[in-house]
């Protein structure tokens, strides 16, 4: 990207385009209109799935998908046949094992023997603990 002296900027293309262009040369808010195009709408989702996994709309778009997917797999024990509020759904997976899901760190096991570890307390203070400071006057 250069600054021209008529003050456009001139982008080199990555690849040549099949007519031979290797250039383009923009006015700068065309330049920025053109950048801005490419910045994604917020809070949109990114992740595009394909596939088994692939979703128009609400529906699933393979029958395949539920035999595959979490839910799926657990509809007809009788754990899962009983009706759970949305509440009791969020709560279904404790602290400690999100943090093992998401970190790969298991806090209930002890490091050193291999034990199980009770969790006692949970500081939950944005500031945290404060070390005391140890100054008489």
């Amino acid at each position: 990207m250069v600054l021209t002296n008529q003050g456009n900027i001139r982008y080199t293309l990555k690849t040549r385009y099949r007519d031979g262009t290797t250039h383009i040369v923009l006015e700068p808010l065309d330049f920025i209109a053109s950048l801005a195009a490419l910045v994604p709408k917020p809070r949109a989702n990114l992740t595009r799935f394909h596939g088994v996994f692939a979703r128009r709309g609400l529906p699933p778009n393979s029958r395949l998908r539920n035999q595959i997917t979490p839910k799926a797999l657990g509809q007809g024990s009788p754990i899962n046949d009983e009706i759970k509020s949305p509440a009791q759904r969020h709560t279904a997976m404790t602290w400690a094992q999100r943090v093992k899901r998401v970190f790969n760190i298991d806090i209930e096991t002890c490091q050193h023997c291999g034990g199980t570890v009770k969790v006692i307390a949970c500081i939950e203070d944005p500031v945290g603990p404060r070390r005391q400071s140890s100054n008489k006057s």
